[in-house]
């Protein structure tokens, strides 16, 4: 096209997006450039690891294909990832060929077990996850040299990860935003958009302090319970502040008496334990 593109982006480290009215093009280091199809206008937003694409419609990832998950999806792959992913199957169906797969690449099992936990991060989908981190849980019983709580990581990462990805969430983050972001930040932003059971579960599944979160949703809870009794109030309260020793009762009184509850800020000073904050 003689016209200038209306969008250009990075798309990752290593490639380009130039986009048109309709055109999305695409071009790499290496080869051909891929062109895109769009039938309505679309934003291109860069992210650490790819360009996420929104329209009125649709919110699409476009990323580069990592390596890992390439050597075990290509068409006629030989890699010991592969070999690996396929033995899984013929495990599952009860096939000698299981055993001939792991024969040919027990010298490469730890790579392909690396490789399966790795393409495991990439997915979005938790059944395709769930099956590469088995294959890779099946080549680990007959490896000696792979770290043993790497599919342990991974599974805690895709657990979150997959919570938060839940539609009733909305937040579509890829294994690399998140480590980029890292958990406390993701929780924070949990906390800001008032989804404080998910960021509470998500605290205590990693070991982090629930403290803030909880502080949060109390703040939260008085200010939007204008019509609940003070007294009623109070046990709802307590039944969850209960819940994280050391937490700061007179910061939840103070919030109390700041927006003119003063009944219910003397009834929660009274849980304080440090007399200093009474």
């Amino acid at each position: 096209s003689g016209l200038p593109p209306t969008q250009l982006s990075w798309c990752g480290l290593d490639s380009i997006l130039l986009y048109w009215d309709d055109i999305l093009l695409m071009v790499g280091p290496y080869g051909d450039p891929v062109r895109y199809l769009y039938d309505e206008p679309i934003i291109l937003i860069p992210e650490c690891d790819g360009v996420r694409i929104l329209s009125d419609k649709i919110m699409e990832l476009l990323h580069r294909v990592p390596d890992s998950t390439v050597s075990i999806f290509q068409i006629g792959s030989t890699s010991p990832a592969a070999l690996l992913y396929d033995a899984l199957d013929h495990f599952d169906r009860r096939s000698a060929k299981a055993d001939e797969n792991l024969r040919l690449i027990r010298s490469s099992l730890p790579e392909a077990v690396e490789a399966c936990i790795d393409a495991a991060g990439y997915e979005f989908d938790p059944l395709l996850q769930r099956t590469l981190l088995r294959a890779a849980s099946y080549g680990q019983t007959f490896a000696s040299h792979v770290q043993r709580d790497s599919i342990q990581e991974m599974c805690k990462m895709l657990r979150v990860l997959n919570a938060v990805r839940n539609i009733d969430i909305g937040i579509p983050l890829s294994i690399q935003q998140y480590k980029l972001l890292t958990p406390s930040v993701l929780i924070n932003r949990l906390v800001n958009a008032h989804k404080h059971l998910l960021a509470f579960r998500v605290s205590e599944y990693l070991g982090f302090n629930r403290e803030t979160v909880l502080m949060h949703w109390s703040f939260t809870k008085i200010s939007a319970s204008s019509a609940i009794p003070d007294s009623a109030l109070l046990e709802i309260l307590l039944e969850k502040l209960r819940t994280c020793k050391g937490i700061s009762y007179a910061a939840v009184a103070a919030h109390a008496d700041k927006i003119g509850r003063r009944k219910l800020a003397a009834l929660l000073v009274q849980h304080e334990l440090r007399s200093s904050k009474q």
